[in-house]
């Protein structure tokens, strides 16, 4: 059973953690994030209990979105961190980057926000994203945005 209180979605795009401790940055991707933490895949850049400056891109500010996280757990393909004093202005632009507003109209535009959130390795994995955007979430999307609502992928 999971505990967690915000429910990941998975997303797999660059971050660059920052340790104040040894004045180092390290450069890896996101394999899962919500508005409590996130998934980092690859080795661990410190211990239990270490704080980090994660820097992601958002597409709202022309600054990096810059949150303070901890890791709470280490696995073989990874490490979990929890933010820490994030504030309200923080969580909104997180949020985005974690479900961007699409209204289904430019299926192109559909399909780069949902390739970050699909393993896509091959030709048909493309093509498979491709009729999803282009049938159930296009089809989903624009009846949301008659609606007057968005469509939050994940």
């Amino acid at each position: 059973m999971d505990a967690r209180v915000h429910p990941r979605t998975r997303l797999s795009v660059p971050v660059q953690l920052y340790c104040n401790r040894r004045n180092s940055y390290h450069n890896r991707k996101t394999g899962n994030i919500s508005p409590g933490g996130l998934f980092i895949n690859g080795s661990p850049c410190g211990s239990m209990g270490s704080e980090f400056d994660i820097f992601m891109e958002c597409v709202e500010t022309d600054d990096p979105l810059r949150v303070r996280a901890q890791i709470t757990r280490v696995a073989h393909n990874g490490f979990g961190m929890q933010f820490t004093g994030i504030d309200s202005c923080q969580i909104r632009l997180l949020e985005k980057v974690i479900q961007p507003d699409w209204d289904g109209r430019d299926p192109f535009e559909g399909l780069l926000i949902f390739a970050a959130r699909e393993e896509v390795t091959d030709l048909a994995d493309w093509l498979r994203l491709t009729s999803l955007v282009c049938n159930q979430y296009q089809r989903f999307a624009l009846s949301q945005s008659r609606s007057g609502k968005h469509l939050h992928p994940g």
